[in-house]
């Protein structure tokens, strides 16, 4: 027959401390590198746009609607119609991006977002996993 310890209150009470500190300072490793895995300011382009034009567009009416907002293709993705746009006047990028989605060979069109990759401190991931 097995015999179950009886854990009392104070070993609860010690045991949740320590698993409340290990969260803490695994969460707060991160915020001091800047890894809070968030992206930062969420700030964007003021001359580029993410366009997706219907796959069966023509390169006359997509060059149309191109000169509608003064913008230039600068980059082509793997993705169907996905074009990251470049604007050559002064269109504010909002007006760009409401003129754009009225046309019904526009699929979307929204800003350039600045991501920021975060790396990990190889050496903290290693002295982690050595740890006892």
């Amino acid at each position: 027959m097995i015999q179950r310890k009886k854990i009392n209150r104070q070993t609860l009470v010690i045991l949740g401390f320590f698993i409340c500190i290990l969260f803490i300072v695994t969460a707060g490793v991160g915020c001091l590198f800047g890894q809070s895995g968030k992206v930062q300011d969420e700030k964007y382009s003021s001359n580029r746009l993410l366009v997706r034009f219907n796959p069966n567009t023509s390169i006359a009416v997509t060059n149309k609607i191109l000169s509608s907002v003064n913008g230039t293709i600068v980059r082509t993705y793997s993705t169907p119609g996905l074009n990251l746009v470049e604007l050559d006047g002064g269109m504010a990028i909002g007006d760009a991006i409401s003129l754009l989605e009225g046309n019904p060979n526009i699929l979307y069109a929204e800003p350039d977002y600045s991501v920021h990759k975060t790396v990990t401190n190889p050496k903290i991931v290693k002295d982690q996993k050595t740890s006892p």
